[in-house]
Parts: C-alpha cells; sequence; structure tokens
C-alpha cells in the first residue's frame, strides 16, 4: 500500500510538473514573442525616422537651389537670360551640393545650358544656340581647378529642352517640379530631376531650372544606414519601381537600345517583395509578417510630397536580427522547459512500466 501510495503520490507530481512547466512555456512565449516584436517596433521607427530624415536632406537641396535661383533671377540679383553669363553660375550649383550630378537651363526659345560634373572631378558644360542662323552646341571641359582643357563644337543639336518632360512639368504647374525616373540624355544614367520655371525682373518668362540627381547617389544613402542584419531601407513608386535600392547601381533594366527603371521584384530579396506585396494589397504602414518561417517587420511612409510623385520610403528588417540576445534568452528557455518536461514524461513512463510488470 505505500509503494502504491508513493507511486500514485509520483504520478500526480510528475503530470502536475509536465502540466506547469507547459503552462509556463506557453505564458512565457506569449510574453517574450510579444516583447521581442514592440522592441523590433521601437527599433523600426529609429531606423526609419533616420533614413527618412537622411533621404530628405539628400533631396532637398535639389529643389531649393531651383526655388532660389528663380527667385534670384526674378529679382534681377543673376541674368539667368545672358546663356553665356550664366555658365559661371550653373557650374557653382552643382559644385555646392555633392548630390547633384547635372544643372540644366532650358530656355523658351530653345537654347539650352547644362553644367555636368565629371569623374575626373572636372565639369563640362553643353551649350546649344538654336537662336541663330549659325545653331550649333559647344562643349567645354574644364579640370578641376576651373582650367579649360578642351573646346568642342557640333552642328548635332537633337535635344530640345523644351521636350522633356521637367521642363513641361515645371512651365504647366508654374511651381517646383520632380520629374518621373528617367534616362539621363547625355550619361544615359537613371535619375530625376527637379525643377522650376524662370522668369526675368520683367515676369517674362525665361524657360525652366533642372537639377539632376543620379539614383545610384541615392541608394548610397540607403546603404549608409545602420541596419541590423540583413535589414534593407528603400524606395519605391506608385508603379512598384524601384526608385533607389541599396546594392543595386544602377536600378535600371536594358534591352537593346531601350532602358527602363526596374521593378521592385527585379532587384529585391524574395522576403522584401513579399512586404511590398502585403502593402500594396493591404496598405497597411506597419506590419509583421513571415517567408519561409522567418518573421519580418516591415514599415511604410510617403515621402514629403514637395519631393517626390507618390514615393514610398519602406523599411524591412528581420525580427531576430533586433531582438538579439532576447530571441537567444526565448529559445534557451523552450530547450529548458521541454528538457524539464522531457525528463518527468520518462519518468512517468518508467513508473507505469514498473507497475506493469
Amino acid at each position: 500500500m505505500a509503494i502504491r501510495s508513493i507511486t500514485r503520490f509520483a504520478v500526480t507530481g510528475l503530470t502536475t510538473i509536465v502540466l506547469l512547466v507547459g503552462g509556463l512555456i506557453l505564458v512565457a512565449n506569449r510574453h517574450i514573442n510579444s516583447a521581442s516584436i514592440r522592441l523590433c517596433d521601437q527599433y523600426c521607427d529609429r531606423l526609419h525616422a533616420e533614413v527618412l530624415e537622411r533621404t530628405i536632406h539628400f533631396l532637398e537641396p535639389a529643389s531649393r537651389m531651383a526655388v532660389l535661383s528663380a527667385a534670384l533671377s526674378r529679382s534681377g540679383t543673376v541674368n539667368l537670360a545672358d546663356i553665356d553669363a550664366t555658365e559661371p553660375y550653373m557650374i557653382d550649383i552643382i559644385g555646392v551640393y555633392t548630390q547633384l550630378a547635372m544643372s540644366n537651363l532650358g530656355y523658351e526659345n530653345g537654347n539650352f545650358l547644362m553644367a555636368r560634373k565629371l569623374k575626373d572631378g572636372g565639369v563640362a558644360t553643353k551649350t546649344i544656340f538654336r537662336d541663330t542662323a549659325d545653331s550649333h552646341a559647344r562643349w567645354i571641359y574644364r579640370n578641376e581647378h576651373g582650367d579649360v582643357t578642351e573646346t568642342m563644337r557640333s552642328d548635332e543639336i537633337a535635344y530640345d529642352p523644351r521636350e522633356r518632360e521637367w521642363y513641361q512639368g515645371a512651365k504647366s504647374t508654374g511651381t517646383t517640379f520632380w520629374s518621373d525616373l528617367y534616362i539621363f540624355f547625355t550619361d544615359k544614367t537613371p535619375g530625376i530631376t527637379a525643377a522650376h520655371p524662370v522668369v526675368g525682373p520683367d515676369n517674362r518668362f525665361i524657360g525652366v531650372i533642372g537639377l539632376d540627381i543620379e539614383l545610384s547617389r541615392i541608394s548610397r544613402v540607403l546603404e549608409a544606414a545602420g541596419h541590423a542584419g540583413s535589414g534593407v531601407s528603400f524606395i519605391l513608386n506608385a508603379d512598384q519601381e524601384a526608385v533607389a535600392y541599396p546594392h543595386r547601381n544602377p536600378v535600371i533594366r536594358t534591352s537593346g537600345d531601350d532602358s527602363r527603371s526596374a521593378l521592385i521584384h527585379e532587384v529585391a530579396h524574395g522576403w522584401v517583395v513579399a512586404g511590398c506585396e502585403a502593402f500594396a494589397r493591404e496598405g497597411r504602414t506597419r506590419f509583421v509578417y513571415d517567408v519561409d518561417n522567418v518573421q519580418y517587420m516591415a514599415s511604410f511612409s510617403n515621402l514629403p510630397h514637395g519631393l517626390g510623385k507618390d514615393w514610398v520610403l519602406a523599411t524591412i528588417v528581420p525580427v531576430d536580427a533586433v531582438v538579439g540576445s532576447v530571441g537567444v534568452i526565448h529559445k534557451g528557455v523552450n530547450i529548458a522547459a521541454i528538457a524539464v518536461i522531457g525528463v518527468a514524461v520518462i519518468c512517468l513512463i518508467g513508473i507505469r512500466w514498473r507497475r506493469f510488470m
């Protein structure tokens, strides 16, 4: 009888241990998961805000300088109507801001002035004269010290600024206009242009000034953000085109002589594409989702209206990469609990087997 009582007590105790530990596992998992998501949420908030600030600071100078140039022309401080006198000003603009690849000034009479940075630190300017009997284009190359190293003349003047989206958009809206993604005519690289209409002191329309930013430069800004593990921040537009994506320079696809902006699924990992598809489908700006049994947190927000056309900044990070030690503790607790339950179950089996024998 004493042995039977001890056995019954042992069985009851071990069963209680199994149930208790099992319940503790469920409660602990729930709290740890909740804590992990909160930690990841806070990290995502901080990172997303940092990347957004970096992106705004990178893009704003283009629109601000375009607006400032138009204001200087209106006040008569800078005579942008004089194409030759304007050349030094256009060179200075791209020298002040490293993110500006080119400055363009298109005139209503078809004339055109462009200043472009060169890889060796120099500057090239292109001037198209259409309002003379001797229509031609002139290239002037300068070294990093500003000394002229070469001057070229061409009778080829196929480029007409009045046909470009940035010119037409700024002229028709009468205010700052951001172009869609396109391939720059001269460098054949993808980029965007911030443009603003230009008038003289007499309020006569002169043309449009446009400042170019190469997409590869925006991508490098995104690369500089401190992501945990394999997290990523990127910019996409309403057509799911990748405006900027880290480590993808340039963000274009070519077919023969034709080039186009790459879609997000053509440059991103599958888990990133899954997050973008969920955002497009459900419209949520912050959510957690699973891909191949891995949890990810995604954050989407629109860039300020003045910095693009329906552009969205996205940040996606693996939850495990953020929670770090919390995840290790979580796994350790589960392993220890399972071990306790395993020992208890083995003891129960042993007791039952002993009684059976």
